[in-house]
């Protein structure tokens, strides 16, 4: 019990990270290379909160090194297809296929190559879980093949940094370091990803006659805390989750962030932007607490 809830306030401090990104993405935009900026800026300050807590003497092996260059590239992946999607309008769709990614991938390889016991609560919580998903998510227009593709590719890069990271923290038969040390490094490959990614960018950009807001030489003051705030609470979140991971099976911690991350996204969205769930939305951040709390 006292593993869960720890679970439950690491989702609450990832429930307040996706406000504060929803609060710089009204600040700077939505654009792509907003995006990799917002990743830049995060892993600066994640970086710097990361160093003090291995006391500036971090680990190594060549297995968490590896596990994390693929969890990185897959978490900025999934981010920068993000901002893409959510530059098509379709918020909804992304989070429908990110939350169910993350749910359902971690959950079934649990099942099927860790032994995890099928409990037959869980695996309706799972089902009841993916319903409130499509109830509170689920848009009405029927997307592009394009963005289709992107949709997919989200759902798959988020199911897999849920598996790599389970993986990582499990792994008996290769030296790995620890949870702090193995989040430094994928912060430090996340930084070196993403300021590849942005020359890469900025070179495609070069030349454009428009002026938008990521060309901006000073940060501003108020996203500069936004910044600082989602890295300080993404931090102390990811720990607990890698940490979770070595005592808690994939089938009952995945589903549980995914069940939890709805009800304080919804619940806070309500708090601090004024966003009233319709009727629809209340049914399914309902059906949601139920599906989590059956993982209890």
């Amino acid at each position: 019990m006292k593993d869960h809830l720890f679970v439950i306030v690491s989702v609450i401090l990832l429930a307040i990270g996706f406000i504060l990104q929803k609060l710089y993405q009204k600040h700077a935009g939505q654009e792509t290379i907003v995006g990799v900026t917002f990743s830049i800026y995060s892993a600066c300050f994640s970086l710097v909160l990361l160093l003090a807590m291995n006391r500036f003497t971090p680990e190594f092996s060549w297995y968490s090194l590896i596990n994390a260059a693929l969890r990185a590239a897959c978490g900025l992946a999934y981010t920068v297809i993000g901002f893409r999607i959510m530059k098509y309008g379709n918020v909804a769709l992304y989070m429908l296929f990110l939350m169910s990614g993350g749910m359902i991938l971690p959950a079934v390889w649990g099942w099927l190559f860790l032994h995890e016991a099928v409990i037959p609560l869980r695996v309706l919580g799972v089902m009841i879980i993916f319903v409130s998903i499509l109830i509170t998510q689920l848009s009405k227009e029927r997307p592009n093949l394009k963005l289709l593709f992107f949709c997919l590719a989200v759902f798959v890069l988020n199911g897999f940094v849920s598996v790599l990271s389970k993986l990582h923290q499990i792994n008996t038969t290769y030296h790995t370091v620890s949870t702090e040390s193995y989040a430094l490094i994928g912060t430090i490959l996340s930084l070196g990803m993403s300021l590849i990614l942005y020359a890469c960018l900025r070179k495609k950009k070069r030349g454009a006659q428009d002026a938008t807001p990521h060309r901006k030489r000073k940060l501003p003051v108020i996203q500069i805390l936004i910044v600082a705030g989602y890295s300080i609470l993404g931090c102390v979140s990811s720990l607990i989750q890698l940490r979770g991971a070595k005592f808690l099976p994939a089938s009952v911690l995945y589903p549980m962030i995914t069940g939890g991350s709805i009800v304080f996204s919804g619940l806070f969205a309500l708090l601090f932007f004024g966003e009233r769930p319709s009727k629809r939305e209340w049914l399914g951040i309902a059906l949601c607490v139920c599906g989590t709390l059956l993982f209890l």
